[in-house]
């Protein structure tokens, strides 16, 4: 099986759904109807969040194709990429099932702490910052998966193709963010939907990862 649009925008729609980067933007949706900003300030504010991260990932994305472009994607690389997608699947698998493994998926209390001081500020240049941050901050936790869509692309598409698959991807990424964004329009909606999140997150991290280990084991075995 080839790498196509399917795969890449499968493996982007499922890289979004990190609850870091869904929490977030619905804990900053509420602040900004706390601070009683209108329906239209919050669309703004909460759009130039979304693209911020979006133009983010997007740059590390870039950033890590033009170098394994460069230098040459091997299929060994693709392989490893893969390999270290399906260790993490498991490890958030074991990490949701068994209390005594350490969590360290996610982002950091003083990571959470700094996105806090910037959403605080409720304007453009602080959602903006905090879009950056939160590509940042979360990159490390569910990076695997673009890794190993990036050496996929740099091994088998070419320069240009490659790039328009990333912006596919990277739409894909945020595709979530965007729907909630439009359908979260009160602070009491946002509670609600960060407290449905809350109660059922070890559920939806354990379905997360066993996506994310289906989708490794695609792309190990199954993508030439």
């Amino acid at each position: 099986m080839e790498l196509n649009w399917y795969t890449v925008l499968f493996a982007g729609f499922i890289d979004s759904f990190n609850p870091c980067a869904i929490t977030v933007l619905l804990l900053f949706i509420g602040l900004l109807f706390t601070m009683q900003k209108s329906r239209s300030q919050t669309l703004v504010i909460i759009s130039s969040y979304i693209l911020s991260l979006y133009i983010t990932y997007l740059c590390i994305g870039l950033g890590l194709f033009k170098v394994m472009y460069i230098f040459g994607a091997t299929n060994l690389i693709s392989r490893i990429a893969a390999g270290i997608l399906i260790i993490i699947a498991l490890y958030g698998i074991a990490e949701n099932t068994f209390k005594q493994v350490p969590h360290y998926l996610t982002i950091r209390p003083n990571q959470r702490q700094i996105l806090n001081q910037w959403m605080n500020r409720a304007s453009i240049p602080a959602a903006v910052i905090a879009g950056i941050l939160v590509g940042l901050f979360e990159f490390p936790c569910s990076g695997a998966i673009y890794v190993t869509i990036v050496s996929l692309l740099a091994k088998d598409a070419t320069y240009s193709q490659g790039i328009i698959y990333l912006l596919g991807y990277n739409v894909a990424f945020v595709s979530p963010l965007i729907i909630l964004a439009l359908i979260t329009n009160n602070r009491i909606t946002a509670e609600k939907i960060i407290y449905w999140q809350e109660k059922r997150e070890k559920t939806f991290r354990l379905t997360l990862h066993t996506l994310l280990l289906i989708l490794g084991i695609i792309l190990l075995f199954f993508i030439k």
